[in-house]
C-alpha cells in the first residue's frame, strides 16, 4: 500500500467478462495523464494475468474476502442472479479494504466502475468536496437523468435520490461498516448494490453528497454522441445507461476507445 495516497485508495471488482473495458479504463489514464493506482480485485486468475502489463494498477484475488466462490468470469446481464451476486461482491470488497486500511489510517476508500473514461485524476476533486464536508460520509456521482436536470445539477445533492454505486468514496469510519452487510433476502429484493446502498444510506439517514454532474458525467449526457461535447470541468465519464452489448460501441463512436 506504500504507493496510495493516505487520504484516498481507489479500488474496482472485475471479473474477466469486463476484462477490455478495464484495460481501456487503464488506457485512459495513460492517453489523459492521468496518475493515480487502483486496486483491481480480480474474481478470475485470468483477469489477474491479462492485465500483468499495466503498471498503473495493483491486481489482487478477490477471492481473500468473497463470499460467493466461484462467481461467473463472463459479461452478465442487469438484473440476472449471476449479475446480482457479483454486484453485490462489491459491498464484500469496498468493506475488506476499508477494515484493510484503516491499519495505515488511510480515511478513505473509493470504488470506481471500470465502463469510465478518466480524463484527469479525480482525487483531489473528492478530496476538496471532502474537506469542505466534513459532516458528510459518502459522496457519489449523481445517476439522474440530464432531462431532469439540464444545467447538470443534482436536484437535491445532499440527500440524493440517485446515488451511483459506480463512483462512490466512504470516509472510512466504522459507524458505516454495517450498511455493507447483506443476505440472501437483500440480492433477492434489490436489482443490484446501487439499489441496496440507496435503501442503506435513506434508511440509517447517513450524510451524503452528490458530485458535480459536469465534472463526473453519467451516459444520460446529451453531449455524448459520435462528436462529443462535453465540459471543460470534466474529470470523469461514465457510460451506465447503456447496456452491456452496447457500451463498447458507444465508446468508439464517441472516439473513447482506446483499444484496438
Amino acid at each position: 500500500m506504500q504507493n496510495f495516497n493516505q487520504s484516498l485508495v481507489w479500488i474496482t471488482l472485475i471479473n474477466h467478462g469486463y476484462i477490455n473495458f478495464t484495460k481501456n479504463f487503464l488506457e485512459s489514464m495513460k492517453v489523459f495523464n492521468s496518475k493515480f493506482k487502483i486496486i483491481i480485485y480480480c474474481i478470475d486468475q485470468k483477469s489477474i494475468d491479462a492485465l500483468v502489463e499495466y503498471d498503473n494498477c495493483i491486481c489482487i484475488d478477490a477471492n481473500v474476502f468473497l463470499r460467493y466462490k466461484n462467481l461467473s468470469s463472463d459479461l452478465q446481464s442487469w438484473s440476472e442472479q449471476d449479475y446480482k451476486k457479483i454486484t453485490f461482491s462489491k459491498l464484500d470488497c469496498i468493506l475488506y479494504t476499508l477494515k484493510l486500511v484503516s491499519n495505515i489510517d488511510v480515511t478513505s476508500v473509493g470504488y470506481i466502475d471500470t465502463d469510465i473514461i478518466v480524463l484527469s485524476d479525480p482525487t483531489n476533486i473528492i478530496l476538496d468536496v471532502m474537506k469542505q464536508n466534513l459532516s458528510i460520509k459518502i459522496f457519489a456521482q449523481c445517476d439522474e437523468q440530464y432531462i431532469h436536470c439540464p444545467l447538470g445539477n443534482c436536484n437535491n445533492k445532499y440527500n440524493c435520490c440517485n446515488i451511483c454505486s459506480g463512483i462512490i468514496v466512504f470516509r472510512n469510519l466504522p459507524d458505516i461498516y454495517h450498511i455493507f452487510e447483506y443476505d440472501e433476502n437483500y440480492i433477492n429484493k434489490f436489482t443490484g448494490d446501487q439499489d441496496f446502498i440507496r435503501y442503506k444510506v435513506f434508511k440509517y439517514m447517513i450524510p451524503n453528497i452528490s458530485l458535480d454532474k459536469n465534472i463526473f458525467l453519467n451516459g444520460s449526457y446529451p453531449g455524448l454522441t459520435n462528436n462529443p461535447i462535453i465540459p471543460k470541468s470534466t474529470s470523469l465519464i461514465h457510460f451506465n445507461y447503456i447496456i452491456g452489448k452496447d457500451k463498447e460501441q458507444r465508446m468508439r463512436d464517441t472516439k473513447y476507445w482506446f483499444l484496438p
